[in-house]
């Protein structure tokens, strides 16, 4: 390659420039032709085994170069093929990753669906548990009023059955009398009529309608019912009793 540069170099200074030619002018005489000139050295042996030496070397030299070039244009097949071989690991190790990402994409999908339908069922089951405990409050509301009219009403029957709540059947005065005094003397005509056997009309809250105050007869006993007879008081059926009380609230809500 520098013998074809060395050799364009000399013919670049045997040739004149083409600015440098004088213009072509028509009228001029036309030069006579030039003859060939003879060299100035006679050529040789030697010269032409110098010759031939250059070219020797320009030839190795080439060759030279040429075997560069191969071994340049080799080495840039090998990277070009190593690089070659790393992309197409790389986009299939890329290829790989992106599958595993889309797999767990979709893992996380399913778990988002999940958790949500585990957000419903537990809501559901929270409302269904509220209204449990709502309905098992109101339950538990009803057996304590229930529990405690119960209880009042067990008071109540003890009270009763401690004492004897009466009602006047001719003026509507309420009052008691303990059924421990009465049972003092069983065979008191007291006993035998408030504690006993005798049986009386009975008013809406179940008091007893009788037509004599017992502390009145308590009084005129001398406060020894044995000394009362039977016979010295008058005999009132339980039916008039109760017409007694019935007329006597009829009046009672006249003059009302």
């Amino acid at each position: 390659m520098s013998w074809f540069l060395r050799k364009k170099t000399d013919c670049s200074r045997t040739l004149p420039p083409a600015s440098s030619d004088p213009p072509c002018d028509s009228a001029a005489p036309i030069p006579p032709p030039l003859s060939i000139q003879a060299p100035s050295e006679p050529i040789t042996l030697a010269n032409a085994r110098s010759c031939a030496c250059d070219s020797e070397a320009e030839r190795a030299g080439e060759e030279k170069e040429k075997t560069a070039l191969r071994e340049l244009v080799e080495k840039l097949e090998r990277e070009k093929e190593r690089l070659t071989t790393n992309l197409a690991a790389t986009r299939a190790r890329l290829s790989v990753e992106l599958a595993a990402a889309e797999g767990r994409r979709a893992h996380c999908g399913r778990v988002v669906a999940q958790l949500a339908q585990l957000r419903t069922e537990l809501r559901e089951e929270q409302r269904v548990r509220t209204e449990d405990v709502a309905q098992k409050d109101a339950e538990i509301g009803t057996l304590q009023a229930a529990l405690a009219a119960a209880r009042d009403a067990g008071a109540r029957r003890d009270d009763a059955r401690e004492r004897f709540h009466f009602v006047l059947a001719y003026n509507g005065q309420t009052g008691s009398v303990s059924r421990t005094v009465l049972a003092s003397d069983p065979d008191s005509l007291l006993y035998t009529m408030y504690c006993g056997e005798w049986e009386y009309p009975r008013d809406e809250n179940g008091r007893a309608i009788i037509t004599c105050h017992p502390d009145r007869m308590w009084s005129r006993s001398g406060k020894t019912p044995n000394t009362l007879a039977l016979k010295s008081l008058p005999v009132i059926s339980a039916r008039q009793q109760f017409l007694r009380w019935e007329v006597w609230k009829i009046t009672a809500k006249a003059n009302s």
